[in-house]
């Protein structure tokens, strides 16, 4: 190197530049720091798209095993649920065959199952899905069903399970035939609660959608509704017993009751002809009949009272003044307050109630106690007493009346004495007693309004119920003082159609006059068989009455096709109309009535005549208005 290009470079690395630098050209340096950064920014995307692909990955495996679990319990649930809805029923048959002891198996089962169920279909999973719109409708419904039944499982059953220990029927009524009224208070509290406890869930099941896009989910609530609510009404009743019956069988002191027996051989609309009757006596749980008397005890006898104008429009027969017409309306506080007011006029005694039954509940309860021995050395059971009291009795005594009556008083004494003294098992006693309510055969009342209150909430009241649930009840009275409604047959057929304001409704009641064809006595003729009926023998005569829901306005009757203009009036705010209905040997006459009325949800609660041969009631609801 020269001495020249010696100092020219030691120039240039005096300055820090290099050969060939110059305005042209880019320094190495900052290519180098323009690579790095260019890398690191896409190492950057790259992290960045793998943490997302992760993420998203993640995710998936999250919802991919949510939607597993989701299937995995919901699978398991339903399963827990349909063992709880089998549990369900058999403890129901256990309960209405007295099986307590099964019963309480039942619901041990119940408890689990629902326990289990309840315990699959919690967490943070099943909430989020379930509130999904619309995709989770089915989550959120299985989750309001598992969540009622652990509620009922745990707050209601073991109330149940305690009540059922406490009135066991080997304890319940003691070999004297005193019942343990201290211990049906006892269980009173708890099994309100159960009640109130059944009731909240049986709500909540029915508020959850039932048309979610599952159909298995809809059907299995719907199931487990069907087995619930009677079972919620069976327990509701219990629970109204317990609180009523203490009062009712004189805990505080001694009650008197007159117990009225029904003849259905002559209809009224409360049941059949007011007879011979009895007056009871409960103090303290022991039971004793302290008299009895014919109808002919109370003949001449007024209530001294009027149950107004409504009344008097219906029934204007004078049923206030005339024992024998004083159940003519199905509403049994009525003829309750008449009888108790007859008698305390006639004898001064105050009474604290009323009872009325009819042959059919003596037969019910006679196939628990087995036969009772009447003075002629001829018993009464289960199988003649119904014919013996409403059709033979004619047979053998025809006009006779004193014989009669003194042989029907002869009945109810030894029928009385076999009911009070039979060591039969109590609970077979109350279910027989709870059929005959059912059907309207049993009915009590009570003076004291606290407890006729409770009474009104039970079939056994008699009551017909005030308020807008829809209604439909037939009432039928013999108007020819004929014993030939033994041969009567009677049916309703209800059916609605419509959801708008007003639905229609079609009610067709249907009679036949089943008479046979050989002689009857006169008396049990009535009128129609005294010479000169334009009829003849056999014809029967009754006014049917059609009570309808509270609003409902009828818009046509007919009669075998015959357009009618039907009397109508009110009873506790139900329309009710009136036709007066002859029927011939072998004849069957059909009424039919077309009603709107207000818009109702379901059938209606049906008010069945108490008759010899059983009355037949059906309802149609169609469509379900109203319902999910």
């Amino acid at each position: 190197m020269t001495d020249d290009a010696a100092a020219e470079h030691g120039a240039d690395s005096a300055l820090g530049t290099r050969a060939f630098d110059g305005p042209g050209w880019t320094r190495d340096d900052t290519l180098a720091a323009s690579g790095r950064v260019r890398v690191r920014r896409r190492r950057r995307k790259r992290v960045a798209r793998r943490r997302v692909l992760l993420g998203l990955g993640v995710l998936a495996l999250a919802a991919v095993a949510a939607l597993a679990w989701l299937i995995y319990t919901g699978i398991r649930a339903r399963s827990e649920l349909q063992a709880v809805r089998t549990s369900v029923a058999a403890m129901r048959t256990d309960i209405a065959s007295g099986d307590l002891d099964a019963a309480r198996a039942e619901a041990e089962s119940i408890r689990l199952h629902a326990d289990t169920a309840h315990d699959l279909t919690t967490g943070p999973v099943w909430a989020g899905a379930a509130s999904v719109p619309l995709l989770g409708d089915p989550l959120a419904t299985t989750r309001a069903v598992t969540s009622s039944m652990h509620s009922i499982a745990d707050g209601a059953l073991p109330a149940l399970v305690a009540a059922t220990r406490s009135l066991s029927p080997t304890t319940l009524r003691n070999a004297s035939g005193r019942f343990d009224v201290s211990a049906i208070a006892a269980v009173a509290p708890s099994l309100h609660r159960a009640t109130g406890v059944m009731h909240a869930a049986l709500a909540t099941i029915t508020r959850a959608s039932g048309s979610t896009w599952l159909g298995a989910v809809n059907t299995a609530r719907t199931d487990l509704i069907d087995e619930l609510t009677p079972l919620t009404h069976s327990v509701q009743s219990a629970s109204t017993a317990a609180r009523v019956l203490p009062p009712l069988l004189g805990v505080d002191g001694p009650r008197t009751y007159m117990v009225a027996f029904q003849n259905e051989a002559e209809l009224r609309g409360l049941g059949g002809l007011p007879g011979a009757f009895a007056i009871l006596r409960a103090d303290h749980g022991k039971l004793s009949f302290v008299r009895f008397e014919s109808d002919t005890a109370l003949a001449g006898e007024n209530a001294g009272f009027d149950l107004g104008h409504e009344y008097d429009l219906l029934w204007p027969g004078g049923p206030a003044n005339v024992y024998a017409n004083s159940n003519e309306s199905p509403h049994f506080p009525y003829a309750a307050r008449i009888w108790t007011a007859m008698w305390q006029r006639k004898t001064g005694q105050h009474l604290d109630g009323a009872i009325a039954l009819d042959p059919t509940t003596l037969s019910y309860l006679l196939a628990v106690t087995g036969p009772a021995a009447l003075p002629d050395g001829g018993t009464v059971d289960a199988d003649n007493v119904v014919a013996l009291t409403q059709q033979r009795v004619y047979d053998v005594f025809g006009n006779n009346n004193v014989a009669r009556k003194r042989y029907l008083l002869d009945i109810a004494r030894a029928v009385a004495k076999r009911l009070l003294t039979a060591s039969a098992d109590p609970t077979a006693l109350v279910q027989a007693a709870g059929l005959a309510a059912s059907q309207y055969r049993l009915l009590v009342w009570a003076r004291d309004p606290s407890v006729e209150e409770q009474l009104a909430q039970l079939p056994i009241s008699g009551a017909i119920p005030p308020g807008a649930a829809p209604y439909a009840g037939v009432a039928i009275v013999n108007t020819v003082a004929s014993k030939l409604d033994y041969y009567l047959h009677a049916s309703l057929q209800w059916r609605s159609s419509g959801c708008t304001q007003f639905r229609s409704v079609t009610a067709t009641i249907t009679v036949r006059n089943a008479v046979p064809r050989r002689r009857l006595p006169n008396y049990v003729l009535g009128q129609f068989g005294q010479r000169g009926s334009p009829t003849g023998t056999g014809s029967d005569r009754v006014t049917v009455s059609y009570y309808a829901s509270s609003g409902a306005v009828l818009s046509s009757a007919t009669q075998g096709g015959r357009q009618l203009n039907p009397a109508a009036g009110y009873e506790r705010g139900h329309p009710v109309y009136q036709f007066d209905v002859t029927l011939a040997p072998g004849a069957t006459e059909q009424l039919v009535l077309h009603l709107n009325e207000p818009e109702g949800n379901g059938a209606p609660v049906l008010r069945m005549q108490p008759m010899v041969n059983p009355f037949v009631a059906h309802a149609v609801p169609e469509p379900d208005c109203g319902s999910s």
